[in-house]
């Protein structure tokens, strides 16, 4: 991964699968399944989703679900129709649970540097530059599907890490403590165990998942981001 993506610069990039290509998955996970409930990263981050709908016409058990989110909040939505799947609900109902409670899922992340963004058409130049320039650390979220910046950060990056977890989890009484997912694009052991400190410090969640970002995160966000899943009551 290093060798293609840093914290600034991205020489990889990750692209949707075709529709031949979902066909194939659809068929193949069909001939071990009745239904299939396929979740995609927001319609409004990738090309996914509209290839996943054109592939899944040519079935009659298949339902394709916009999740709104990506990364570790699309992986929290995956799991919640998965436990409603594992206590015996039918698919209409899976589907119709998911629409509401994905609304409640958030996804914050905070990046060393915003020129990544910048090149996929996420933050203007102008703003990427600045940061570049002043040595400033870009936070964000996604909201109504779409990924922005809502935020920059001084000092270190380890500084702003902890400015940005604060931040994003200031509005305790909102939060659920269930489980927050941290994603994190090629951090050190040490590194997680300072975010993972921090985050207990302000919201004491019952349950801390760390999980490595996929690639495509790491293409469009660049080495050191984190980003932070949880629900909202």
């Amino acid at each position: 991964l290093t060798q293609f993506v840093s914290k600034e610069t991205s020489q990889a990039t990750a692209d949707s699968v075709t529709v031949e290509e979902y066909e194939e998955f659809f068929a193949d996970t069909l001939t071990n399944a009745e239904q299939v409930i396929h979740f995609t990263v927001s319609s409004k981050c990738g090309g996914s989703y509209s290839v996943a709908v054109q592939a899944a016409r040519g079935f009659d058990h298949v339902q394709v679900i916009d999740s709104g989110q990506v990364s570790g909040a699309q992986g929290m939505v995956v799991l919640h129709a998965a436990k409603l799947a594992m206590e015996g609900r039918k698919s209409e109902e899976i589907c119709e649970e998911i629409e509401k409670i994905k609304h409640h899922v958030r996804m914050k992340f905070i990046m060393p540097a915003a020129h990544i963004f910048s090149q996929n058409g996420r933050a203007k130049a102008t703003t990427a530059r600045i940061c570049q320039v002043l040595q400033l650390h870009p936070i964000g979220e996604v909201k109504q599907g779409r990924a922005r910046l809502v935020g920059l950060l001084g000092g270190n990056l380890e500084n702003a890490r902890k400015q940005g977890i604060r931040w994003n989890l200031r509005h305790k009484r909102k939060i659920s403590k269930e489980v927050i997912y941290v994603t994190h694009v090629g951090c050190s052991v040490k590194e997680l165990e300072k975010i993972k400190k921090e985050i207990l410090h302000c919201v004491p969640f019952k349950k801390v998942e760390i999980q490595k970002a996929s690639f495509t995160t790491a293409c469009n966000a660049g080495v050191a981001t984190i980003g932070l899943a949880f629900y909202e009551n």
